[in-house]
């Protein structure tokens, strides 16, 4: 199972079956069920291309999310998006991309993290800058992290966070909630 497929992955990202039942209400037809369930998976593959296909002011490349996937065990994968007002928005992204509801890792449990951040020519250095400060204080202190920038016309009054981060412990430390 699991434990065999983590012998052989770079990184293995655990989807909680029991997470999965909670959130489908009884009576769900199955097909209605299996587009929610996959829509997550979906998303996970957008956020590492979106990540690796735009051009950024501070840049994340296949090199940097090879290194980090590579040799480890446990992975998580999130992202927000927040139009709240400058000075809220960043911390709101941010948020919405460490609450998977679906997956029980976390970044206090991470070795190595890459996060991108996307927004409008309104993006602030100060909303920047408490991204970076917040994913600092929540993982552990010898976490390797790399980060990207991107100024992007269609973010206008928008902040995206987009984050991977992977360990190489055998089991993740504790079930986090933001």
């Amino acid at each position: 199972g699991v434990n065999s497929l983590m012998r052989s992955a770079g990184t293995t990202i655990v989807v909680d079956k029991q997470k999965i039942f909670e959130d489908i209400p009884k009576g769900w037809l199955f097909s209605d069920a299996y587009k929610s369930i996959t829509s997550p998976l979906h998303k996970s593959i957008s956020i590492i291309s979106d990540i690796l296909k735009k051009i950024e002011l501070i840049n994340v490349d296949l090199a940097d999310l090879k290194m980090i996937m590579s040799n480890n065990t446990f992975g998580y994968i999130g992202e927000g998006v927040s139009s709240a007002n400058i000075g809220h928005r960043s911390k709101q992204a941010l948020d919405l991309a460490l609450a998977s509801k679906l997956q029980n890792n976390h970044i206090s449990d991470a070795s190595n993290i890459i996060y991108n951040i996307a927004g409008g020519s309104d993006m602030t250095l100060s909303e920047i800058d408490d991204i970076g400060q917040r994913i600092s204080q929540l993982s552990p202190g010898n976490t390797y992290v790399k980060f990207g920038v991107l100024v992007d016309e269609n973010m206008e009054n928008k902040i995206k966070v987009s984050l991977i981060a992977t360990s190489n412990a055998s089991q993740p430390s504790a079930e986090y909630r933001p």
